[in-house]
C-alpha cells in the first residue's frame, strides 16, 4: 500500500454533457449503479466520485450516492459484524473502497457539508491529483480535534505507525496505544491506508495534504 501505487477509479455521476439539477434516492442508484457493478470486488481501491456537471443535488440523492460509498467501505471494515445481511438491494454492502469527491460545485458542497454530521461520516475532496496519487484534498463532515492533530502529524510524515510517531510527536504527549487507537480510526474514516509492516500497521493519508473543507 503505497500512495504511488494505489488504483484510483474515477467515475462521472453526471454523464450527460448538460448540467442537471438531480433529487431524489432512485435517480442516485440509478447513477451509481455502473459504478457499484465496476467496484464490487474491488481491492483498497481509491474510488472518486466526480459530481462534475451537476449544479444541485438533494440530501437523499447524495445518500444514495458518496453516503452509500462510504457506508459500505466502513462496512467492509467489520465484515458486517453487528449490521446483519442487507435488508435491500440498496443497503450498503461491504466495499473495501476509499470513497473521494471531486467536482464540486458551491450548492452541492453545500448540501454535503449539511448532510455528512446527520451520519457522522467525513469525506475528502480532491483537489489536484495525478494518476495514481490524491495530492490535496479538503475535508468535509466532522472530525474532532484529536483526529485532525493526528491526520496532520501524519500527513507531515507521509507514513508511520503508532511506534513511529510517538517518537516523531513526544511533545503531543500521546502513548503509543493512544496513537494505535487514533490512526485505527483515521482508518475506519477512510481518510488513511494501512498495510501490515512487522507486527504494526503501517498507515499512510489518503491524500498528501488535506485541508479542512469549512477552511478552503
Amino acid at each position: 500500500m503505497s500512495g504511488e501505487d494505489m488504483n484510483i477509479i474515477a467515475y462521472r455521476l453526471n454523464q450527460s454533457p448538460k448540467p442537471i439539477h438531480v433529487a431524489g434516492a432512485t435517480l442516485g442508484q440509478k447513477h451509481i449503479e455502473l459504478l457499484r457493478k465496476r467496484i464490487q470486488n474491488g481491492a483498497d481501491e481509491i474510488v472518486i466520485v466526480d459530481f462534475s456537471g451537476i449544479e444541485s443535488a438533494t440530501a437523499s440523492y447524495l445518500k444514495a450516492t458518496i453516503v452509500w460509498l462510504i457506508q459500505s467501505a466502513r462496512l467492509a471494515l467489520t465484515n458486517g459484524v453487528n449490521h446483519g445481511a442487507p435488508h435491500g438491494p440498496h443497503d450498503p454492502i461491504p466495499l473495501s473502497i476509499y470513497p473521494v469527491v471531486a467536482g464540486l460545485g458551491a450548492d452541492v458542497r453545500e448540501e454535503l457539508d449539511a448532510v455528512l454530521p446527520g451520519y457522522r461520516l467525513t469525506c475528502l475532496e480532491t483537489l489536484k491529483r495525478s494518476e495514481r496519487r490524491i495530492q490535496t484534498a479538503v475535508i468535509h463532515g466532522p472530525l474532532d480535534h484529536a483526529l485532525q492533530d493526528t491526520l496532520r502529524a501524519l500527513t507531515e510524515c507521509g507514513s508511520g505507525t503508532a511506534s513511529s510517531l510517538h517518537k516523531r510527536f513526544p511533545d503531543r504527549k500521546i502513548s503509543i496505544t493512544g496513537w494505535n487507537n487514533r490512526l485505527a480510526d483515521l482508518h475506519m474514516l477512510r481518510l488513511a491506508m494501512r498495510r501490515k509492516e512487522g507486527r504494526q500497521w503501517l498507515y499512510e493519508p489518503v491524500a498528501a495534504e488535506v485541508k479542512n473543507g469549512r477552511e478552503s
